[in-house]
């Protein structure tokens, strides 16, 4: 609305960034401002328990060889104030039905990003197809902004190529 300037999502570029001022102790809300490390603009944020997300898909990038199954590989990151100890991950192409779920285990802190992880295996069709890939309940929770979860990539499947024959 035009009305409701609160922003969809916190993000690290507003939190913890401005310089406080004594006389302002609470945002336009009435919540109760940092004071040591107040966030930009009108609005305080509140950090956010459990909740994870996708911030990249490694592979496959760009193209794919079209059905045949290919590995697909993406990063997780903590969105949340608590420690990520697992989270499952889902994918799927072209909107089809999800694949998963891949049941990550580890450790991250708030805002550590894993290693690559392998989610399964994808198998794409001829020409472009839509590969998304998403998390869902962190640490065996509810995710508290499912706006992040998600990543999509677009993905060429190619054609197989003939073996060349051999001549005598």
């Amino acid at each position: 609305s035009s009305t409701n300037l609160l922003p969809l999502e916190t993000s690290d570029v507003l939190m913890y960034k401005a310089t406080p001022i004594a006389e302002i102790t609470s945002d336009i809300l009435g919540v109760l401002r940092n004071s040591v490390e107040p966030d930009i603009g009108a609005y305080e944020y509140q950090p956010k328990g459990n909740d994870a997300g996708i911030v990249d898909i490694t592979q496959p990038s760009v193209t794919a060889l079209a059905e045949t199954p290919v590995p697909v590989w993406a990063v997780i990151k903590n969105f949340g104030i608590n420690n990520l100890t697992s989270v499952n991950v889902y994918y799927s192409v072209n909107s089809g039905s999800p694949e998963g779920p891949y049941n990550w285990t580890g450790m991250l802190e708030p805002e550590e990003e894993s290693e690559e992880v392998n989610v399964g295996n994808a198998t794409f069709n001829l020409g472009s197809n839509t590969l998304k890939v998403w998390t869902d309940s962190p640490n065996g929770s509810e995710d508290v902004f499912p706006e992040n979860d998600d990543m999509q990539v677009s993905i060429y499947g190619c054609p197989a190529l003939d073996a060349p024959s051999a001549e005598s």
